[in-house]
């Protein structure tokens, strides 16, 4: 294809999508506190029938403090070291550290 026709080809795209977005519908908002109807035929609120993505799992929460209690000392200082003294990426943990965390990592998903 000459270029002549690459500048057309391209003309008659962009008036098609204008063309198009001239068909486009509003995008409408819907109020969380609405009623609808859910499985089972009851009316509840919509902001119900929302899955909550950022939920702490209790149960796990509380496996893994049980599990980091039990663990020895050093690898509490390891720990402690990595959540609080690190640059926020833990680059000031030596290499016995990590590995003592990636043991502890392994051990809980043993464990779990």
């Amino acid at each position: 294809m000459t270029k002549w026709g690459c500048i057309r080809v391209a003309q008659y795209t962009r008036l098609r999508f204008y063309q198009d977005k001239k068909r486009w519908r509003r995008v409408s908002s819907v109020s969380l506190n609405s009623t609808v109807r859910d499985e089972d035929g009851n009316e509840t609120e919509f902001i119900n029938t929302l899955i909550d993505q950022k939920r702490v799992d209790l149960d796990a929460l509380i496996d893994a403090k049980s599990h980091y209690l039990k663990s020895p000392e050093r690898v509490k200082q390891a720990i402690r070291k990595l959540l609080t003294n690190g640059d926020g990426d833990g680059h000031r943990l030596s290499g016995y550290d990590w590995k003592l965390i990636r043991e502890f990592r392994e051990a809980y998903k043993l464990q779990a």
